[in-house]
């Protein structure tokens, strides 16, 4: 059994999902990105 959406969120356009991933490429090549050992270091303080 798959967990509903929340029904607050809509659907993204092709245009607004371009437009994030662009963004998140861009983000990556400016170097703002962590590793998976950073994340996790980070989430034992949550």
């Amino acid at each position: 059994m798959a967990i509903p959406p929340n029904p607050e969120w809509k659907r993204l356009t092709k245009a607004e999902l371009k437009a994030e991933i662009d963004e998140a490429n861009a983000e990556f090549e400016r170097g703002e990105s962590i590793t998976l050992e950073e994340l996790e270091k980070e989430a034992e303080q949550w």
